[in-house]
């Protein structure tokens, strides 16, 4: 039978590459076998980078093996692989295992037939104020050495050690941290350091610091809460001497629980009745109910996260904010 040229070409758009079909041959597998492990896990991924929208998803988790030595490294670094193939994955996101921050430094996902990445889980959290005067706590890893290579800090022979008071910290680069300047300083457990070197291209998707050991200036840094530059935050507006907004309630509030939050407006003492909208900035909670003064919050289930309560004052149109932290339940 001779087939014309136009059915002949009809039929070759309608068919597979040999590629194609194996490849789908290789997700039905996966598909079929992938929760037959003990290495399978549920965690939470953050995608897009830095939009706070976590989701469930399930992977394997495996332990990293260093490629020179073939000793395994510790706990703190792992292999996810991920059940779809096509999974994107991107260096810089952020997973939530059992309540630890880790963040992917290394994917392998370019021309591969199956989807996975290195993470690494986070050590501190680093902590300032934003240029509006926000609170902003990242995750971090807080390191001695400096990763380089494709390895990216796995392999020996490829990382640079610092002096004793030299620090590295590698975290994602957001909106937010794509803001810190050099001579920066921040608390590292009870000792505070400075920037001296920031880096967004060497590992892209991360922000590299290097820092140095700096003086505490107790008149200044907040040490309990491990803040600097406390006292020298985006002022307050005192323009209205005698009038006060206060936003009462607590800064913590239990996973998947509601608690309320009620703003006074005084002068000189005299509670007024001004009227107020609530809006919250990052998605630790959601607004359940509100009143001309007050607003009732139900709390997510991720431990340690954090999000801004704003009160916006309807006829001054005055901001006051608060930051609450989502907190395991006792």
């Amino acid at each position: 039978m001779v087939l014309s040229y136009s059915f002949y070409g009809a039929s070759q758009a309608i068919s597979q590459t040999p590629s194609q079909t194996y490849r789908d041959s290789l997700q039905a597998l996966i598909n079929s076998k992938f929760d037959i492990s003990t290495s399978t896990y549920e965690l939470e991924e953050e995608y897009p980078i830095g939009s706070k929208a976590w989701s469930d998803i399930t992977v394997r988790l495996n332990h990293k093996i260093n490629t020179d030595t073939g000793v395994r490294l510790s706990d703190d670094w792992r292999t996810v692989i991920f059940k779809d193939t096509a999974h994107i994955t991107e260096v810089g996101i952020k997973f939530n295992i059992d309540n630890e921050y880790w963040l992917t430094i290394n994917t392998e996902n370019k021309r591969m037939v199956t989807a996975s990445c290195l993470i690494r889980r986070c050590n501190w959290v680093l902590k300032w104020y934003s240029e509006d005067g926000l609170l902003i706590q990242e995750p971090c890893i807080v390191d001695y050495v400096k990763m380089i290579g494709s390895a990216m800090g796995v392999m020996d022979g490829k990382l640079v050690r610092e002096g004793t008071y030299d620090r590295f910290i590698y975290l994602q680069a957001n909106t937010e941290t794509l803001k810190i300047n050099r001579d920066q300083r921040f608390f590292v457990d009870d000792l505070i350091f400075r920037v001296t070197k920031r880096d967004t291209i060497g590992h892209y998707g991360l922000i590299e610091l290097s820092l140095d050991e700096h003086q505490i200036n107790e008149e200044i840094d907040d040490v309990t809460n491990k803040i600097t530059d406390y006292v020298t935050r985006p002022p307050v507006d005192t323009s209205n001497v005698g009038i006060t907004e206060i936003l009462e309630g607590s800064s913590t509030i239990s996973k998947g629980t509601n608690g309320q939050w009620t703003i006074y407006k005084k002068n000189n003492g005299t509670v007024q009745s001004d009227v107020y909208t609530f809006s919250l900035i990052g998605s630790g909670a959601n607004i359940v109910s509100s009143t001309n003064n007050s607003v009732v919050l139900k709390a997510g289930i991720t431990v340690g996260s954090t999000f801004t309560l704003r009160a916006t004052n309807v006829g001054t149109s005055a901001i006051i904010n608060k930051t609450i932290q989502v907190v395991e339940m006792w």
